[in-house]
């Protein structure tokens, strides 16, 4: 359900891909932003595998014992939810910022090492404004859910390490904000 302006763009991106459009149309929004944001990064010169999978094989190593904030399922409904609202919108966006996305990565990544969010904080208030569905589904349903697990976290004699994206972690429905909201002290290490 793409408009021709859109479908005009899938096409120009599948073949900067060399990806055969009747492929890429046959899926599901969010996979094709998902595809589409893996290429850019690899031609960035990131690896696929982020600091969630370094550390997943570092606990592994370790024999760590590993909890998650959701299961599998959980995950791939939210994700299969993301631009239901508006499918022609969201794939064409995910499209049109791939060029912008490489600046704004490098600051993201740069706060992220900071300890900062300012630009995560103003793009998770832009989503919750443009896509205000997909950001209840993506992000603050998801924190209300994984919310008590890690209060029962701090709760515990035991030091745990909580792996999330940074956009869980900033806007008003942010881990941060309802963690300080319950009476929690915040500090940046």
């Amino acid at each position: 359900r793409l408009s021709r302006r859109t479908y005009r763009l899938l096409e120009k991106k599948a073949a900067e891909l060399s990806l055969p459009i009747e492929v890429i149309r046959e899926l599901h929004p969010a996979i094709v932003a998902a595809v589409f944001s893996a290429w850019k990064l690899s031609n960035m010169g990131f690896s696929v595998p982020g600091i969630d999978l370094h550390y997943l094989e570092k606990a592994k190593e370790e024999s760590k014992p590993l909890l998650y904030l959701e299961n599998v399922e959980t995950h791939m409904a939210a994700l299969f939810a993301a631009g239901s609202e508006n499918e022609d919108e969201y794939v064409f966006s995910s499209l049109k910022d791939l060029d912008a996305a490489g600046t704004e990565l490098i600051t993201l990544i740069d706060e992220w090492k900071r300890g900062t969010g300012t630009t995560t904080e103003r793009t998770v208030i832009e989503m919750a404004g443009q896509y205000p569905e997909t950001y209840r589904i993506m992000i603050a349903d998801r924190n209300r859910a994984w919310l008590p697990l890690i209060e029962s976290y701090l709760a515990s004699s035991e030091i745990e390490f909580v792996i999330a994206g940074t956009g869980h972690f900033y806007g008003p429905d942010g881990l941060l904000a309802m963690l300080a909201g319950l009476g929690y002290h915040i500090e940046q290490l």
